[in-house]
């Protein structure tokens, strides 16, 4: 079976998305989730609680 996803890091998965015929509304479709958990690890997305603004 072909490998569906040829990424591991949200760049990457930029990279793919530019080679694609996409319109402007792609941007929704990158999860909250897996950004936190790349940008701080895994760890520590699932530890930390977010920042009261208020």
């Amino acid at each position: 079976m072909k490998k569906l996803v040829s990424w591991q890091t949200p760049a990457e998965y930029l990279q793919h998305l530019q080679q694609l015929p996409l319109g402007p509304n792609v941007a929704p479709m990158f999860g909250h989730s897996a950004l936190r958990a790349h940008v701080i690890g895994l760890e520590r997305s699932l530890t930390v609680q977010p920042t009261n603004l208020n």
